[in-house]
């Protein structure tokens, strides 16, 4: 979902006729393990009037999407998220 974002967000910004971005993730997980060793992703540009720079592009910003940077240890902070407190919500009006 991240590479789909981030692929959709750079072509909205330059106005590109990107139609649709399609993302598949294969995970490799060995036996008796609980996190996988490795992801495949299968990136999908669809889009018939994208140039092939535009393609190329769109190719290396899918490669900077913020999870995969911090899964692979260039974020060494992670991602905090922060959650305003209110006392008015209850599991009633959530």
């Amino acid at each position: 979902m991240c590479t789909s974002m981030t692929v959709r967000m750079f072509a909205d910004r330059h106005g590109w006729p990107l139609e649709k971005v399609e993302v598949k993730v294969t995970e490799f997980t060995g036996p008796g393990r609980h996190l996988p060793e490795s992801l495949e992703v299968f990136l999908n540009l669809y889009g018939p009037h994208l140039t092939e720079h535009q393609r190329q592009r769109l190719w290396k910003v899918a490669e900077s999407c913020p999870v995969k940077q911090m899964l692979l240890g260039k974020m060494p902070l992670g991602i905090h998220t922060t959650f305003p407190i209110d006392t008015n919500v209850t599991e009633d009006n959530v």
